[in-house]
C-alpha cells in the first residue's frame, strides 16, 4: 500500500528548472511526467468520479508517488488546453520545456478513442472538442527524448487493420516503448492503485510485466496494450518482451530507432485483465 506524498512539484515552464533538473540528473534513474485530469471544460465529456470519489489524479498520484524518490520528477499538470505539448513542431516553451519530450517517461490520463478516417489515435484535451491525433504526434527527438509514452485512455492502441498506420508518427521520432489499452481501461476503487503499482513494477521488473500486472484487477476486466519497435523482428520482440526501465532509459542498450529505422512494429494485446 503506497503512502500518498505531499508537494508534488507542478508544473514550471521556466528554463531554470530544466538546469535544476539537469544538475541532478546524475543521482537518477530518469525524469518523468503527467498529463491527467478528473473532468472537462463545460462537462463536454464525462467525468472520471463516482459516488466513491475521483480517480483521474488520485491513480496519476499514485504513479508519480511510485516513482519517486529514485527518478526525477519535471511536472504534473492538468491536461493542455490544446494539446500543443504532445505535438512536433510547436516550438519551445510549449514543446521542448514543458512537453512530452522534457521526460523519460509520460503518463497521460484522459478519454481516449481512434478516428480511422485519418487514421489516427486520439486523446481527449481540456478545452471542449479539442482531440490531440497521433498522426500530429513525433515523440523521441527533442530535448530528453521520450522513451516510454504510458496511455491510460481506452482505445488508442486498438487492435485492428490499422493499428500501425495509426501510431507509426509516434514513433518516428525514436520513441522505444507504448503502453495502453486495445480497449478499455478502466478507472474506480479498484484500480486507484494501478498507477503506482506500475510505477514500482517499473523498477522492478519488464515494462511488459509491469504494464501487465498494473491492470489486474479483481472488479474490473481491462483490456491492455504494449507496443514496441525494431531493428528485426527478433529484436522488436526482445524489446517488446524484456526491455526493462532502466535499459530504455539508456541510449547506449536500448538505442532510439528513428525515421523508418525501427521498421517492425510488433504488440502485445491482453483481453480481460
Amino acid at each position: 500500500m503506497r503512502t500518498k506524498r505531499i508537494g508534488i512539484l507542478q508544473l514550471a515552464a521556466t528554463v531554470s528548472l530544466l538546469l535544476a533538473v539537469e544538475s541532478n540528473a546524475s543521482a537518477t534513474l530518469g525524469w518523468y511526467g503527467a498529463y491527467a485530469t478528473d473532468s472537462y471544460s463545460g462537462g463536454w465529456l464525462p467525468e472520471f468520479c463516482d459516488f466513491a470519489g475521483c480517480y483521474g489524479w488520485d491513480t496519476t498520484y499514485g504513479f508519480l508517488d511510485g516513482m519517486y524518490p529514485n527518478n526525477e520528477q519535471v511536472f504534473a499538470s492538468g491536461l493542455p488546453s490544446t494539446g500543443a505539448p504532445l505535438v512536433e513542431g510547436h516550438g519551445w516553451m510549449f514543446g521542448d520545456l514543458v512537453g512530452a519530450d522534457l521526460v523519460d517517461v509520460l503518463w497521460l490520463w484522459t478519454h481516449g478513442g481512434v478516428d480511422n478516417g485519418i487514421p489516427a489515435s486520439q486523446w481527449s484535451m481540456w478545452n471542449p472538442n479539442v482531440m490531440v491525433n497521433s498522426s500530429d504526434m513525433r515523440l523521441g527527438d527533442d530535448a530528453k527524448h521520450l522513451k516510454l509514452f504510458v496511455s491510460y485512455a481506452c482505445h488508442t492502441l486498438q487492435n485492428d487493420e490499422y493499428w500501425m498506420d495509426r501510431l507509426v508518427p509516434i514513433f518516428e521520432g525514436g520513441l522505444k516503448i507504448m503502453v495502453g489499452s486495445h480497449d478499455i481501461i478502466n478507472w474506480g476503487e479498484t484500480m486507484d492503485e494501478a498507477g503506482w503499482e506500475f510505477a514500482v513494477g517499473l523498477q522492478e521488473t519488464t515494462i511488459y510485466n509491469a504494464w501487465h500486472g498494473a491492470l489486474e484487477d479483481w472488479w474490473f476486466d481491462n483490456d491492455g496494450a504494449i507496443i514496441a519497435t525494431g531493428v528485426s523482428w527478433g529484436d522488436c520482440f526482445d524489446r517488446l518482451n524484456s526491455a526493462t526501465y532502466s535499459q530504455i532509459v539508456s541510449d547506449t542498450q536500448r538505442p532510439p530507432l528513428r525515421n523508418g529505422a525501427g521498421w517492425a512494429y510488433c504488440g502485445a494485446f491482453w483481453d480481460n485483465l
